[in-house]
């Protein structure tokens, strides 16, 4: 079964999602996770194969919008 999650936000809106893919990786599904770029090399340290969203220059605009 592959599962394919999708994540847009900072660490609380990822980092869930992240860990959701690790455990079904763990039970044998084939998983990959859809994120902001920052967050590619924690995925890959998880071991969740990770296509970035976006690049860290816009992540990083975006957290400093004060409308955010």
């Amino acid at each position: 079964m592959q599962i394919r999650f999708v994540a847009i936000g900072s660490h609380g809106d990822v980092l869930p999602i992240l860990a959701l893919a690790v455990e079904l990786g763990r039970r044998g599904r084939d998983v990959a996770l859809a994120a902001p770029a920052p967050f590619g090399a924690m995925a890959e340290r998880a071991g969740v194969p990770f296509h970035g969203l976006g690049t860290q220059d816009a992540y990083d605009r975006v957290l400093r919008d004060p409308d955010l």
